[in-house]
């Protein structure tokens, strides 16, 4: 049975003090609610299988790196439980198509973002072409 909680991450300032916790969901950049599968890597970021996907947690700035079919990973849908951090540090997430194999160490954040094009412009649900003719000039 999958993990029907949120994910919760508690917090601890100092002895004496009361526990604190912080609720993240879709709302803060998880992808899907139901997380399957937990593993931290040595530099402390939270790695996540869900229904929808890998999720890459940063504790420090809250900010949530998601990965999809598009970055390589075996399929949206990960299995319950199905997740192993190896000896050597790789992670393994188990899926309905297979498994995803992750070298922490190799994941790097894209210093340049991609170009963007735009393939259609619309006015009122209705193509507008460029060119000569166009309304845009």
């Amino acid at each position: 049975m999958a993990c029907a909680v949120i994910l919760l991450g508690l917090q601890v300032t100092a002895l004496g003090q009361e526990y604190g916790f912080d609720i993240w969901t879709t709302a803060n950049g998880l992808p899907q609610n139901t997380v399957t599968g937990v593993a931290q890597t040595p530099d402390g970021y939270l790695w996540l299988s869900t229904f929808d996907g890998l999720s890459r947690f940063n504790f420090k700035s809250g900010q949530f790196n998601n990965y999809s079919l598009d970055d390589g990973i075996q399929g949206k849908l990960y299995a319950d439980g199905a997740c192993l951090k190896t000896s050597g540090g790789l992670l393994i997430f188990g899926g309905s198509n297979g498994i995803t194999i992750i070298d922490p160490n190799e994941i790097t954040k894209k210093a340049i973002p991609p170009k963007v094009f735009l393939t259609d412009f619309k006015i009122a649900n209705k193509s507008v072409a460029s060119g000569s003719n166009s309304v845009f000039k």
